[in-house]
């Protein structure tokens, strides 16, 4: 069974689908008829953004008053077998901040860097080699502090049409992870801890562990409580 059938499978057992979301996949099926999947990346786009699993993404930038906003990416991409992936790196323990965390790439803007999705894709290109011009900007989650340093941190959440072939930089990146949106949705899979009143979501991935400022981007972004 080819990839796109697989795909039409999911659909066809309505695998979380809703009922516009049907009505949409059957009128883009019929206008495209047998070569509906021929553009595979642009329906897995379509996939990305249209299933309820993206609920925490805003179309536009969030207004701060800071003058210094840091940036990540998070980026969303399909494997071979049509999975929506999410990227995650750990940091090294040499690191000064957030030292042997996972994370997604970013960082502080750089002087050059006119907006936070600048700063976002240099560092993601930096980090793990994925080239600027192959991410396009889905839009935003909301900003937030990070514990270690107080300074806004602004998520951009982007669309890569298939899996990078990832460099990661050996000063930066310790491991690549890329755990599926389909597993970070099952809430299942998280656990919480209550740390000065306040719930700290943790969760398992390959042996490592996800928590603080990223697992609350990820909750965010999948519309999970946090």
């Amino acid at each position: 069974m080819q990839v796109s059938d697989r795909l039409s499978n999911r659909f066809e057992k309505g695998f979380g689908v809703t009922a516009p979301e049907r009505t949409h996949f059957e009128s883009m099926r019929g206008e495209l008829g047998r070569r509906r999947f021929h553009d595979r990346p642009s329906y897995l786009r379509w996939v990305a953004v249209s299933r309820p699993h993206l609920p925490g993404l805003v179309p536009d930038p969030p207004e701060t008053a800071e003058s210094d906003v840091a940036a990540v990416l998070v980026p969303i991409y399909p494997d071979d077998e049509g999975a929506l992936r999410l990227l995650l790196t750990k940091r090294p323990m040499t690191m000064p901040t957030h030292a042997g965390h996972l994370a997604f790439p970013g960082g502080r803007p750089d002087p050059d860097d006119l907006t936070p999705v600048e700063t976002a894709l240099r560092e993601a290109h930096e980090e793990v080699g994925v080239p600027p011009e192959s991410v396009e900007v889905l839009g935003f989650l909301d900003p937030i502090h990070t514990v270690e340093f107080a300074l806004f941190v602004v998520p951009v959440v982007g669309w890569i049409d298939r899996r990078p072939d990832f460099v990661p930089s050996e000063r930066e990146v310790d491991r690549i992870l890329e755990p599926s949106l389909d597993e970070l949705a099952d809430p299942e899979r998280w656990r919480y801890e209550t740390w000065r009143g306040r719930r700290v979501w943790f969760f398992e991935i390959d042996g490592e562990v996800l928590w603080g400022a990223t697992a609350y981007m990820t909750r965010l972004l999948l519309g999970l409580e946090v």
